[in-house]
């Protein structure tokens, strides 16, 4: 019997301002100097500001500047002054709840030498870092492409590791509930009404994904009730232009694993007798009611099933762009249907969606306004009041397995 499952979760509506966030931290800050690049001395009252946005600053007396709420990724930046060639910085890396620095030397425009631009390097050493945290840009995800869920990249990192299922992130071997997931700045649940996991956690779309952060020990007290680690993934926000991309993933027929086909295994040899009608035709009462009758049901006790010839399909796709000047939105979404790759009471994964989405509404260069939300549907094939099998969807854990065989 199917039963429909879905999972609905408004993960994030963030209010940003001056250099606050609603709980945890979704973006970075940038500071630094401006000086002379003749003479060493500082420059007040430099213009610095962030490329293709409205945020920037003015230096100071010192010149020193700094920028709060810039979002994480890659960003390019530009220093100015009337009498001053402009410099460009590109590449520049900021990340989530860390400060980049960012020096800048302009010089006097005796002659029209025009823009320079210089490629920022990251700094070996990063002083405002005090925890063991692994970062993942978008960059660093889409450079392996071979893995596709944010649950498998999260396993990449030092201190991670899946519990018996196979199913639950662990952190330096703590429980599966010690660890908290964060989708910008919002604490998710993962636990359903009965109790159940969800998975929504680590189940958000790789495309969606701005930033991975992986906190295994030393966070600060604004991560509470995270006694094993703490999962932060920040989302993208749409841009001034639109974009979008589509992913396929073909899974042609045949067998999934090293060696023979699991029905001509050697410990069934001399006991399997597919040639026999009799034996074929043999049936059994189980206990179990799969047709609601009310009573037991009675099955064939043997069936060969060809789980060598499914096919698998697999669609990845987002779509951003503007709304108007300041609104901009991000939708993105994965829909399977793959291939077992052992026999299984199904022979392919049910049919099940993941989607997010997405809108910014910056209202001033300090006010930004972020509405998101998660939405997982999905079958299953086995009874029980459960509505926490969204995880299992995306890799059937050996207890559902068995539940359903």
């Amino acid at each position: 019997m199917h039963k429909l499952l879905k999972t609905l979760s408004i993960v994030a509506l963030s209010l940003l301002v001056g250099a606050g966030a609603s709980y945890a931290a979704t973006t970075g800050k940038v500071q630094g100097t401006v000086r002379d690049a003749q003479t060493g001395e500082i420059v007040p009252g430099a213009n610095v500001v962030i490329d293709g946005t409205q945020r920037g600053a003015v230096t100071d007396t010192d010149g020193f500047f700094l920028i709060l709420l810039v979002d994480p990724g890659t960003h390019s930046m530009t220093a100015s002054l009337v009498g001053y060639d402009a410099q460009r910085q590109t590449d520049i890396r900021v990340q989530t709840d860390l400060t980049t620095t960012v020096d800048f030397q302009i010089r006097e425009a005796t002659l029209e030498l025009g823009e320079i631009t210089v490629i920022a390097e990251r700094p070996p050493v990063e002083p405002d870092k005090t925890t063991s945290k692994y970062i993942m840009s978008a960059e660093d995800l889409e450079a392996v492409p071979i893995v596709r869920d944010m649950g498998e990249f999260i396993e990449l990192q030092a201190g991670v590791s899946i519990d018996a299922d196979g199913n639950e992130i662990m952190i330096r071997g703590g429980d599966r509930e010690d660890v908290a997931y964060i989708v910008d700045g919002v604490r998710i649940s993962t636990t359903d009404s009965y109790g159940s996991r969800t998975g929504i956690g680590r189940s958000l779309n790789k495309s969606a994904v701005q930033e991975l952060q992986v906190i295994t020990g030393g966070y600060n007290a604004e991560y509470g009730n995270a006694q094993g680690g703490v999962v932060s993934m920040v989302t993208r926000d749409g841009g001034s232009a639109y974009s979008g991309m589509l992913d396929y993933r073909f899974t042609p027929s045949g067998q999934k694993h090293w060696g023979a086909n699991v029905y001509d295994s050697p410990m069934h040899r001399g006991s399997n007798q597919w040639d026999n009608p009799d034996w074929v035709a043999e049936q059994i009462e189980i206990p179990a009611d799969l047709d609601g009758d009310g009573a037991n049901d009675i099955v064939q006790a043997h069936k060969r099933l060809d789980y060598t010839g499914k096919m698998g399909h697999r669609i990845d796709g987002n779509i951003a762009g503007p709304l108007s000047q300041d609104v901009t939105f991000f939708a993105s979404t994965v829909w399977r249907k793959e291939p077992a790759a052992l026999l299984n009471a199904n022979l392919t994964t049910p049919r099940n969606t993941r989607n997010t989405g997405k809108l910014t509404f910056s209202a001033s260069p300090s006010l930004k306004l972020r509405a998101g939300g998660i939405y997982n549907s999905g079958q299953s094939t086995f009874g029980g009041p459960s509505e926490g099998a969204s995880s299992s969807l995306n890799r059937p854990s050996s207890r559902a397995d068995n539940a359903r065989l």
